[in-house]
């Protein structure tokens, strides 16, 4: 049962009875205790800094794979990209406790305005769309990286960001 323990902070169940069927002694509610609840919002420190590093991390493997000529490989790596804009997009605007599957009621969860921002960082495997779509989701998701520092008070790295940008243009513009 200490599978359990890697739950914490991800998963949540409303109540025990809403989960359990049968615990014949008293030993699954009590390790599932700290899962009862409401989910947390992610709006944390902790998670910021963890959404922040991910997307960036995701981001400069898929610019190298765009760079390499990989493409279906790259749109592979793009829908990583993806899930971390929404994460970050969700804790902004208040709805961080989808963590698990971001994507679930994104249409109805998020704002127009950011529903657009993630629909211009899709794309076909096609090297022209997939281009725009990682500089899109690049320039989106480093507002948001701003914003959940500013938030945080974590480090901006606004240097290393712009170094970042300056080598995905490069790739780019190959």
């Amino acid at each position: 049962m200490n599978q359990f323990d890697n739950w914490v902070g991800h998963v949540f169940f409303p109540s025990a009875d809403s989960v359990i069927l049968v615990d014949k002694f008293g030993q699954l509610e009590q390790k599932l205790k700290p899962l009862f609840g409401e989910p947390s919002n992610h709006d944390n420190p902790k998670d910021a800094g963890f959404m922040i590093d991910s997307f960036l991390n995701w981001c400069l493997f898929g610019f190298n794979l765009l760079g390499r000529g990989e493409w279906v490989h790259a749109g592979e790596v793009l829908r990583l990209v993806q899930d971390y804009l929404l994460r970050m997009v969700r804790v902004l605007e208040g709805s961080g406790s989808r963590w698990v599957a971001p994507t679930k009621l994104v249409e109805q969860e998020i704002s127009a305005d950011s529903y657009t921002r993630f629909q211009q960082g899709t794309a076909a495997v096609e090297p022209e769309a997939m281009s725009a779509a990682y500089w899109s989701a690049w320039e989106w998701g480093r507002e948001m990286t701003a914003e959940l520092a500013e938030r945080h008070q974590l480090p901006r790295r606004q240097a290393f960001m712009d170094r970042l940008a300056g080598y995905f243009n490069s790739i780019l513009s190959r």
